[in-house]
């Protein structure tokens, strides 16, 4: 497969996923179809576990955890975020 176009795409709908849950189908989806490149968007539906009260710390985490999975995997990872949708008092922090 040498076009982005043709490569069939695999969706994730799930209404609340955990990151471990899309961990798990990135891992699946490298092994078995050949993914390359995964795009999460909006990552403002992952959760981490824990939840934060500041939700850009929990964003941090979910970096800091799928740049290693996209490492080993040899895969390119995406993760569209929109931080200013969040409350203004949040945004003065960052």
């Amino acid at each position: 497969m040498g076009d982005i176009s043709e490569a069939p795409p695999v969706v994730n709908d799930a209404r609340t996923p955990t990151l471990a849950n899309v961990s798990r189908q990135i891992r699946r989806a490298a092994v078995e179809l050949a993914v390359q490149l995964v795009v999460i968007d909006p990552a403002q539906v992952l959760t981490a576990g824990q939840p934060t009260s500041q939700r850009f710390h929990e964003m941090a985490e979910i970096s800091r955890h799928l740049e290693p999975l996209a490492m080993e995997l040899g895969i390119v990872i995406v993760v569209l975020c929109q931080l200013e949708a969040w409350g203004s008092a949040e945004r003065q922090v960052l």
